[in-house]
């Protein structure tokens, strides 16, 4: 597999047998002599300072043992007890060693000699990969700069890795993204993370991956490269077998190749992703699994009581609270679609772009989606979502932002900026007939519906769990820590032509603006600190949502029966 480049460093169950793989010599020093190593240390001892020793150290590393060099690195810390350059040094080659006590202990060390705290994400990532804890390394977000050394070891490549592996995949594109604004130049990372991806046996995965990149950036000649080894090497994995593969003659194409099927097993992944924190005793077999994938794929069809039914019997066994309170409000979304109307519509595929419209519905309505900064709906499939709002009477355009800035700064499809965004909007409703319009968003898309809306003169805007303002600072004002790399990539890339402001700001100037609709967890502080500086607003209606610990509500909404459709007519008169 040498001709995909070299994952030398990932960590998965065929270690071993990657490294049998990998035509690279290893490239680590013969031990030192004990008249050499006596030399080495006299010269540390001698320096007068860290920067001194941190000059000889790196002079000595081309000739060092990694033993060797912890041994120096040790003798630096007790020498210079008041820099935290050594201990952290420690802590990081620690930590890539596999040794996560010693490695903690080091990095304790570091903090209290006053190590930066934006120096943690690179001891935490060196940490979690090499403990292969992807859950951990999944969530964070390291700082925007690029880290030095071999591409094995690039921060984001590890992210996107981790994100991949819990079933993450949009989470993983973005952080493939933010990965080669770092790295301009060729896409070496796109076969590296491919090969790293097999190697785990998660072929599937990978598929999803380069079928993403692809529409995004298609003429990628890495992708091909990525591709052909994939199909060389898929055949070998013994558990996950590629959705693309080719069947055997005279049998029926397996089921994953239905894209609802892999939108069910998507779904099924988002609403488990608590069982992770479940019991070890109490884990989801793979039957279980398939059960609750076979459920909502019977609802991505529109079979509402198979669906109900599958998901009832997946509820009989007892399970965490995390797993059942989550299913449950499904179960519920779905009996409240049941008897409502078929669609008059085809309802849309999600095709992964990020500009998606649905069919036109005759009553001429359209709902304008910005999704959240996961580039879902609400953790729903785009194409579940499409059948709630065809049966509430609404075509449906989906919208996701790529770049990672909450659209503050535009849609890359439709335009470089925000403003240029609305105008392609404009031409697009008017190209659809569209007669009335609402906005809606849902957590990171929620600020993008308020202003958009404003811009497009939506009839109606709708924000569920949403933010009302963008810049870091005024995030800050209102006590929002969440989300700091969307917010600096928001100060980083816009201009006087991208949405920025406050939407009060935004309010104060207008006459006559249209209804705004804020949803928001009663429970949740920074949901509603948001929604409360809009308050005071004649057009603006705040809907706390009492009793609710997560910050989705929109899903629980929609199990009680909400409808956009009764919001934009009129009250009956008394």
């Amino acid at each position: 597999m040498a001709n995909i480049g070299s994952s030398q460093d990932v960590p998965n169950r065929r270690t071993a047998k990657a490294a049998r793989n990998d035509n690279r010599p290893v490239t680590d020093p013969a031990p030192v002599d004990d008249a050499t190593l006596a030399a080495f240390l006299e010269q540390i001892r001698s320096a007068d300072s860290w920067s001194e020793a941190d000059a000889r150290l790196r002079s000595f590393k081309p000739q060092l043992d990694t033993p060797t060099f912890i041994q120096l690195l040790r003798l630096c810390t007790d020498q210079f007890p008041k820099a935290h350059g050594p201990a952290f040094r420690l802590a990081l080659l620690l930590a890539e060693q596999g040794e996560a006590d010693a490695a903690r202990t080091a990095y304790d060390d570091a903090c209290a000699r006053g190590l930066p705290h934006t120096q943690s994400d690179r001891f935490f990532l060196a940490l979690h990969w090499t403990r292969r804890d992807w859950e951990k390394l999944a969530t964070l977000t390291p700082e925007l700069q690029a880290f030095p050394g071999a591409l094995e070891a690039a921060p984001w490549l590890r992210v996107a890795f981790a994100r991949f592996m819990c079933g993450e995949l949009s989470g993983g594109i973005k952080a493939l993204q933010i990965h080669a604004e770092l790295h301009p130049g060729p896409a070496a990372h796109i076969p590296l993370i491919t090969r790293w991806l097999i190697e785990a046996e998660a072929c599937r995965t990978a598929r999803h991956m380069l079928a993403a990149l692809e529409s995004l950036t298609p003429d990628l000649p890495e992708l091909t490269v990525a591709g052909h080894a994939l199909d060389v090497f898929a055949p070998n994995t013994r558990r996950d077998r590629p959705i693309s593969a080719t069947p055997a003659p005279d049998t029926t194409p397996v089921a994953e190749a239905d894209p609802d099927r892999a939108a069910a097993r998507d779904w099924a992944l988002k609403l488990l992703r608590p069982e992770r924190k479940a019991p070890k005793h109490d884990p989801l077999a793979p039957d279980e699994m398939t059960q609750l994938e076979q459920a909502l794929w019977s609802a991505l069809k529109g079979e509402y009581d198979t669906a109900a039914d599958g998901l009832t019997a997946f509820l009989d066994r007892p399970r965490p609270e995390t797993v059942t309170g989550r299913v449950s409000e499904t179960l519920d979304l779905i009996r409240a679609l049941s008897p409502l109307p078929a669609p008059r519509r085809a309802l849309l595929q999600d095709q992964r772009g990020d500009c998606l419209v649905s069919e036109r519905d005759p009553s001429g309505r359209v709902a304008l989606v910005f999704s959240s900064l996961a580039d879902r709906a609400a953790g729903m499939p785009v194409r579940f979502l499409d059948g709630i709002l065809a049966r509430q009477g609404f075509q449906m355009i989906f919208l996701r932002d790529y770049s990672r800035c909450a659209f503050t700064c535009g849609i890359k499809s439709l335009g470089a900026t925000a403003d240029a965004t609305v105008a392609a909007l404009r031409d697009l409703l008017a190209q659809e007939e569209a007669r009335q319009l609402v906005t809606i968003g849902m957590s990171g898309g929620g600020y993008a519906s308020l202003r958009y809306g404003l811009a497009l003169g939506a009839d109606a805007l709708f924000s569920f769990s949403g933010g009302t303002v963008a810049r870091p600072a005024d995030m800050q004002a209102l006590g929002d820590q969440r989300v700091p790399v969307v917010a600096r990539l928001t100060e980083r890339r816009a201009t006087e032509a991208d949405f920025t402001r406050p939407v009060r700001e935004v309010l104060a100037e207008l006459t006559g603006a249209p209804r705004l609709n804020l949803y928001f967890s009663e429970d949740s502080r920074e949901d509603r600190a948001h929604a409360e500086d809009l308050a005071g607003f004649a057009t603006v209606c705040l809907n706390p949502v009492s009793d609710h610990g997560r910050h989705d509500v929109f899903t629980t909404l929609l199990s009680q029966g909400f409808s956009f459709t009764a919001q934009l007519e009129p009250e009956p008169a008394s």
